[in-house]
């Protein structure tokens, strides 16, 4: 068992985490759509369809401008000029290259966009989506009617499938970086759900949790683990004296040196107010004392610094062994005692329970 340190997700300020899914396939689409556009310019020129070269350079100019403003936050701002970019720039398409071309394919590359974007109601979704509907059936109806640019029929097999390539890589695109974005969200939610927010360590929730999960691992493998309780001596002074923010650094501060002071298959956790649990797998109590004895001396000659003070801060540690006879709930008395006998010998030691088998 290890501390899990994982980092909730890393994003900007300006990134609101429920529109993290939308950000992140936004990225990459308007980049997508910025290396097509600019290959476009070139292409078109080439075919002398001087109108589509130039509405291409504005199409790559639009994917850059939403990819700025996604970056900045503004996803529904980003999604919407994406997508009347896509539309416009199908219907011009279509209209001077011809339903061959298939141009009109990326109006179902702009459909995921109504979907992902949140901020628009169902009525909206469904309104956007019939909207693409009824425009390519526009554009199938029209195109038949159209004398388009007079292209070799090679080129336009070729440009037809470079489309097709780029719809379907658009659309992979999407949702593997929805998938992903996603499955990082889910993270994020399980991360806070088990993770205490001031100390950034395993909460009383997921304590219990892997409090049960050594249990089992215990039964079968037939080795003993250590429960621990840490309290910060004198901790009421912190908050009477100094204030409850004075209080909330104590905390954080201790939590990071105990943290770092442990081994790595150890875990140590907020179990309440300035309680602390350890968990200690595979170790007899002889050497759990020795590792908790440790982390007492790291938490006593760390001081804790807020504002322009330094604070030294001391912990008692009780410990007690889970013997293959007993409860969680049992053990974790033990260790409870042990922390109070701690308590009434002065504080700032490390105390333990009966050894059990």
């Amino acid at each position: 068992m290890q501390n899990d340190t994982r980092p909730l997700l890393n994003l900007d300020a300006s990134v609101n985490p429920e529109n993290y899914r939308m950000f992140r396939v936004i990225n990459h689409v308007a980049r997508l759509g910025f290396v097509v556009h600019t290959i476009f310019v070139p292409l078109f020129v080439v075919l002398q369809v001087y109108p589509l070269a130039a509405f291409n350079v504005l199409s790559s100019l639009a994917s850059f401008a939403g990819y700025r403003i996604n970056q900045k936050g503004n996803h529904s701002l980003a999604v919407t000029l994406l997508s009347c970019e896509v539309v416009l720039h199908t219907a011009l398409a279509v209209y001077l290259v011809g339903w061959s071309a298939g141009f009109q394919n990326y109006l179902m590359a702009a459909i995921p966009f109504a979907v992902f974007n949140h901020q628009w109601r169902t009525r909206t979704m469904i309104a956007v989506t019939g909207g693409v509907l009824v425009l390519y059936c526009l554009l199938y109806a029209v195109a038949a009617r159209l004398q388009p640019v007079p292209i070799e029929a090679w080129i336009v097999e070729g440009i037809s499938y470079l489309n097709a390539i780029v719809v379907f890589v658009a659309l992979g695109v999407t949702s593997y970086f929805f998938r992903e974005a996603s499955q990082e969200t889910e993270r994020h939610v399980e991360d806070l759900a088990n993770t205490d927010p001031l100390t950034q360590i395993p909460n009383r929730r997921r304590l219990w949790e892997l409090l049960e999960l050594e249990r089992l691992r215990s039964e079968r493998s037939g080795r003993s683990f250590v429960i621990a309780l840490a309290d910060i001596d004198h901790f009421k002074r912190f908050n009477d004296s100094y204030g409850h923010h004075c209080g909330d650094a104590v905390l954080s501060h201790v939590a990071t040196v105990m943290r770092a002071s442990v081994r790595r298959t150890d875990t140590v956790g907020r179990w309440g107010g300035e309680e602390f649990l350890f968990i200690l797998p595979e170790t007899p109590l002889r050497g759990a004392m020795e590792v908790l004895e440790k982390v007492r001396r790291c938490v006593e000659e760390v001081p804790c610094r807020f504002g322009d003070q330094t604070y030294h801060v001391t912990v008692t540690f009780g410990a007690a062994n889970f013997g293959r006879k007993q409860t969680l709930e049992r053990c974790i008395r033990e260790a409870d005692d042990a922390l109070y006998q701690g308590k009434e010998q002065g504080r700032n030691r490390v105390m333990s329970g009966p050894l059990l088998s």
